[in-house]
């Protein structure tokens, strides 16, 4: 068993019944499983900037940032898979950090952000969507290809819930809740501009809630995620695959109109509802805001949680889309980013208006 470790304007939004779908226009999520450059590359700059690189459980995410926090380059490629031997994921950063080396000859600082929870400068512990970085220390690898530079290792979740306080939703908003459904399941409260991180730092890994034994929604005896199992997105699509008899992914499982699809988003819904639910009732939160690649199906499940969440709970709160739907984290690093250069270490869970 494993031990826990150590302003910009709003767009328009589209309002029903307490759901507010407020995404960038025309974004679309990266599909990952090839390279796709999201800026192109303008060589190297000798102006003052640094690295931002966001691990996810399917894409990793790398940009070079501006002493303003502005993302000037990036490009994104396909995480290790679970099958990817550790010596090759390996060499494979080493291959894409490289590549950034086109964009400038020495960044000032690097902030990584990734999932799980940090045990020490660097080293992961409980992430089980990215196996090939589990318990492997990064910044030696980083520095012997980016020179002696100051790195930082942040959790992905809480590095997009600071973007969202800083920029987003979830600016002036007390309390707030952010829940990424992405590979993973995971979310961070704000109270009071403050994200908090608790005691072992691993505040707001709900993919390890419980659901209720008697419900009959029960993930794989023995995974260490069961809610994560159930509701995370990769995991979503092979449960409703098993089910349907065919292969589909999450997203067209909630685009799906066949009653047997509609039943599995149904009980999904409600099984989400109901952890949600909980949540409420212990920090009562103004605003639910979503991020990950099932929030961009906001609009197929949103209303099926909302009318759950009102039949069973008392207090409600509004339900949103991120702003910085397809990129939160890399965000979330830029601005982390920006704090740095600018001298002035901004802790994620410390949150400043202005």
């Amino acid at each position: 068993m494993r031990r826990w470790g150590g302003a910009q304007p709003r767009q328009p939004a589209h309002r029903h019944h307490g759901l507010v779908h407020h995404g960038r226009a025309g974004a679309q999520p990266v599909r990952a499983g090839r390279d796709q450059e999201v800026t192109p590359d303008r060589g190297a700059d000798p102006a003052v900037s640094a690295l931002a690189i966001d691990i996810g459980g399917t894409k990793t995410a790398f940009a070079r940032v501006s002493a303003t926090g502005d993302i000037l380059d990036s490009f994104r490629v396909a995480t290790p898979t679970a099958t990817t031997p550790r010596d090759l994921a390996l060499e494979r950063l080493r291959e894409h950090v490289r590549r950034t080396l086109r964009w400038s000859s020495r960044f000032e600082l690097c902030v990584v952000v990734r999932p799980g929870l940090l045990a020490g400068e660097d080293v992961v512990e409980l992430s089980p969507n990215t196996p090939a970085w589990q318990d492997t220390a990064l910044a030696g690898l980083l520095r012997q290809e980016l020179g002696d530079l100051s790195i930082r290792f942040e959790n992905d979740v809480r590095a997009a819930a600071h973007a969202e306080v800083t920029t987003g939703q979830l600016r002036g908003v007390d309390p707030g809740l952010y829940v990424n459904l992405g590979t993973g399941v995971a979310a961070a409260l704000v109270v009071h501009g403050r994200i908090l991180v608790g005691a072992h730092r691993a505040a707001g890994e709900i993919g390890y809630m419980r659901p209720d034994p008697l419900s009959g929604s029960t993930a794989p005896e023995g995974f260490p995620a069961p809610l994560e199992e159930l509701l995370g997105g990769q995991a979503l699509g092979r449960r409703a695959s098993r089910l349907l008899g065919r292969q589909l992914g999450a997203r067209e499982l909630f685009e799906a109109t066949d009653p047997l699809a509609r039943a599995v988003v149904g009980q999904s819904a409600l099984l989400l509802a109901t952890m949600l639910g909980n949540l409420c009732t212990l920090v009562d939160p103004e605003l639910i805001v979503f991020g990950g690649g099932l929030a961009g199906s906001f609009q197929h499940w949103a209303p099926i949680v909302r009318a759950h969440l009102v039949a069973g709970f008392p207090c409600v709160p509004e339900l949103r889309v991120s702003r910085h739907l397809t990129d939160g984290s890399l965000v979330g690093a830029a601005t982390l980013c920006r704090a740095e250069l600018a001298g002035g270490r901004q802790e994620p869970c410390v949150v400043k208006e202005g």
